[in-house]
């Protein structure tokens, strides 16, 4: 596999200049890491059923690029492409255009995605993650308690913040009191508590062994989801409004509701348990996790 770090810059930053990619079905997917995720998982059975077929992603972010390389039998190249747009050439399936175009109205994200690339279903296939030794360091060195920690993660890039400006602090603390040691997914630091920023693969390692997950819904979630055995409480915004998703049936007239509907980790991963729920200053997520012995 060859990770093309850039092709050619022009105007409006589309790329053009595919010199080495003669004869690949070349896909651009929605640049969000829970679409890409089940794009890579329906590629893997279109791959199966379509042995001779080369095929090459667009991708724009480095996370998109982690996932892309644990589903490495997903595809035959990456093409990482830090700043395109989806105006992309007529000769690349771009899926944005087919999902979110002017006349587009779609049930569910996930189906439609499957749709654009020719199959009706997601391959239960899951690749193995490599073990980290760094978050096996961490558990091992007594930082962190297996079944005694919580990952919490307040960033997402597709939905706009909806919390209050202690909110996930609060969260924290009362975890704390529970007994439990929190720590957030993010570059930011939170108050006094601890906080990482790993890669997707140490991620996953890292939630498999602390066992607990409390986030805002994102793309992460999704993976986490996907890969990881743990109690998850997920948190859906309350401020979408009618308009927001013209492409989504029954969106307007329920927007926060809907957008809980079409996103549910539950039916995405129906053999897990979420607890999930739209956003609401008076809850208390901590609720949701046990006191801690």
């Amino acid at each position: 596999m060859t990770v093309l770090k850039e092709l050619s810059k022009v105007k409006n930053n589309v790329v053009l200049n595919f010199y080495n990619l003669k004869g690949y079905k070349i896909i651009y997917p929605p640049q969000g890491l829970g679409d890409i995720l089940i794009l890579l998982r329906g590629l893997k059975l279109r791959k199966e059923n379509n042995p001779n077929e080369k095929i090459a992603i667009i991708i724009s972010k480095k996370h998109f690029k982690d996932l892309c390389l644990i589903f490495k039998d997903s595809y035959d190249k990456i093409i990482y492409l830090p700043s395109i747009t989806p105006k992309t050439p007529k000769f690349v399936l771009n899926i944005v255009h087919l999902i979110y175009g002017n006349d587009s109205h779609i049930d569910k994200f996930d189906e439609s995605i499957l749709n654009a690339i020719g199959v009706q279903k997601i391959d239960n296939y899951l690749p193995k993650i490599e073990i980290s030794e760094k978050t096996d360091k961490l558990f091992e060195q007594g930082i962190f308690k297996k079944g005694k920690t919580v990952l919490i993660a307040p960033e997402a890039t597709t939905s706009r913040n909806c919390f209050s400006p202690d909110f996930w602090l609060d969260c924290a603390d009362k975890l704390a009191e529970k007994g439990y040691i929190p720590v957030f997914n993010s570059k930011e630091k939170f108050g006094k508590y601890q906080n990482i920023f790993f890669n997707l693969s140490e991620t996953i390692n890292f939630v498999n062994k602390c066992g607990n997950v409390l986030a805002f819904r994102s793309g992460l979630t999704d993976v986490l989801g996907c890969f990881c055995n743990a109690n998850f409480v997920i948190i859906y915004p309350n401020n979408w409004k009618p308009g927001d998703m013209p492409y989504l049936n029954g969106f307007d007239e329920n927007p926060n509701e809907r957008y809980l509907e079409d996103g549910s980790l539950n039916r995405l991963f129906p053999n897990k348990h979420f607890n999930e729920f739209i956003y609401n200053e008076n809850i208390d997520a901590t609720e949701y996790f046990m006191e801690v012995k």
